[in-house]
């Protein structure tokens, strides 16, 4: 049986591998196209809550117990951040009282790998923190969240309770008194947004963004509650524990 010549079976070869590709490319693009299309479309898409304004707690004379306003927070990416420029930014914040320079130092030499370590959720400064935002920008994260304020703070504790925050995305979480007690008349109902990716981008940077349901605002909250009445009672309550030794104390 004569021998078939070497580059004619190279050529064989490489027909019957293009015809290979040629229907493995026909079976994705036409076949499977509505399963890659629905898969390229779940990639690039993302699902954002929208926080809804919770409710503000008010006395009986109008003062503002619990009220929610929008604020920075402030984070750090330490893998943009060169060791050169470390010190400078340490001793902008150290400045600004949101964290000591040797332990954000010290912190971010630690995680150099991670991309986001939070510097602070407590109400920021905003004005006096802009010029630090704009000198490190390549680096620092700043998001706007809801925060929760205490005009009264400790005269209205006791009665009002607490609002916090344990994780990064859990929310506004009551922790005591009337913020927990009427939860669900001052929460409101959460808004969602539908952000659009960039398919070439891996990681999803939400270019376009479409709200999709408008956030809720809370009800707000009056009380029988008399603020001044509340400020007298926790000062008289201070000066009996000084006074007596106490260990603690409450008004209501």
């Amino acid at each position: 049986m004569p021998s078939i010549p070497r580059p004619r079976l190279l050529a064989l070869g490489l027909a019957l591998c293009w015809v290979a590709l040629a229907g493995r490319a026909f079976h994705v693009q036409v076949v499977q196209h509505a399963f890659w299309r629905r898969k390229r479309r779940k990639a690039q898409r993302d699902f954002e809550k929208i926080p809804a304004l919770r409710g503000e707690i008010r006395s009986s004379d109008g003062q503002v117990l619990a009220k929610t306003v929008h604020n920075w927070s402030l984070g750090v990416d330490p893998a943009m951040l060169p060791d050169s420029l470390l010190p400078a930014l340490a001793e902008d914040l150290d400045s600004l009282g949101l964290v000591k320079d040797d332990v954000f130092i010290r912190k971010v030499m630690a995680r150099r790998q991670d991309r986001y370590i939070l510097i602070s959720r407590d109400l920021l400064p905003e004005t006096r923190l802009a010029s630090t935002v704009r000198r490190h920008r390549l680096y620092l994260n700043v998001t706007t969240e809801p925060k929760r304020l205490y005009p009264l703070a400790r005269a209205g504790g006791a009665v009002v309770g607490l609002v916090g925050r344990e994780e990064k995305d859990i929310g506004e979480q009551p922790l005591g008194g009337l913020e927990q007690s009427f939860d669900d008349f001052l929460r409101g109902e959460e808004g969602k947004r539908l952000c659009v990716s960039d398919a070439s981008d891996t990681c999803f940077q939400g270019i376009q963004q479409r709200v999709v349901r408008e956030p809720r605002p809370g009800c707000n909250l009056e009380l029988t509650l008399h603020s001044r009445l509340q400020e007298i009672a926790s000062g008289r309550l201070e000066e009996a524990v000084r006074r007596e030794g106490a260990k603690g104390d409450s008004a209501s």
